[in-house]
């Protein structure tokens, strides 16, 4: 149901969410987010996130509310967060959970989405 790819280099941590997630998928995913991003601060570096909402489904109202709750967490694990979705009911549902912290941005342009996820 997700993805997650660590570029050790630029720092970005990139999840591909896909299909319909339950509360106990969200809690597996927080853990291996939380793992991949300890590792690149044991590195020395400090993650940003990049969520490519596209292949996501709309969620059920808990799990919006549990990746709400990871959300406003997230800027504890990354420097920024960039949530990606070109669909317009699923972009609807991932302002929601972007409204949890003023780290998350969220774009319509997978480019736009990356370069600034790379400013300092």
């Amino acid at each position: 149901m997700f993805t997650i790819e660590t570029d050790k280099r630029t720092a970005i941590i990139t999840i591909a969410i896909q299909g319909f997630w339950t509360v106990t998928e969200v809690r597996t995913f927080a853990s291996e987010l939380g793992r991949q991003a300890a590792a690149l601060r044991e590195a020395g570096k400090e993650p940003c996130l990049f969520y490519d909402y596209t292949n996501a489904v709309i969620q059920s109202q808990d799990v919006v509310e549990a990746l709400s709750h990871l959300a406003r967490s997230a800027p504890a694990q990354a420097r920024r967060v960039a949530v990606y979705t070109e669909g317009m009911l699923a972009r609807r549902q991932a302002r929601r959970v972007a409204a949890a912290s003023d780290k998350i941005q969220l774009f319509d342009n997978r480019a736009a989405a990356l370069e600034w996820l790379a400013q300092p």
